[in-house]
C-alpha cells in the first residue's frame, strides 16, 4: 500500500509486513499525495516519462511532486494504472528502462 507514518506505524503495530508502493504513472502534490483524477495532468501516460520516474523511485526512493518538490521515502513495490490506455506501453519502456539501469525486479 501506499507509504506515510500512520500507515506504517499501524502495520508496524498488528505485526504485518507493509510492502510501500508508488505509482509513477500519476502526479504527486508536494504533500506526497496524488493529484486527484480530476486534475489535469494527475494520469501520466508518456512511456518514457514514465519509465525515468520509475527508475528514480526504485533506485532513489524518490518521486517528484508536480511543483518539482522532491520527497523521498520507501518505495518497495510500484503500480502502474491498468485503466492508462497506454499502461501496456508504459510497462514495456519500464522494463527496458529498468534493465538499462540494472534494477533488478524480485518478489518480496
Amino acid at each position: 500500500g501506499p507509504g506515510g507514518d500512520p500507515i506504517r506505524t499501524a502495520a508496524h503495530d498488528m505485526g504485518a509486513n507493509l510492502v510501500p508502493e508508488a505509482f509513477p504513472d500519476r502526479a504527486y502534490d508536494r504533500s506526497g499525495r496524488l493529484a486527484p483524477r480530476s486534475q489535469a495532468g494527475s494520469l501520466l501516460t508518456d512511456p518514457d516519462v514514465v519509465a525515468l520516474r520509475a527508475v528514480r523511485m526504485a533506485t532513489k526512493g524518490e518521486i517528484e511532486a508536480q511543483d518539482g518538490t522532491v520527497i523521498t521515502t520507501e518505495i518497495r513495490t510500484l503500480c502502474i494504472h491498468g485503466d492508462n490506455p497506454h499502461a501496456v506501453e508504459i510497462a514495456r519502456a519500464i522494463h527496458e528502462a529498468f534493465r538499462d539501469a540494472g534494477v533488478d525486479v524480485a518478489p518480496f
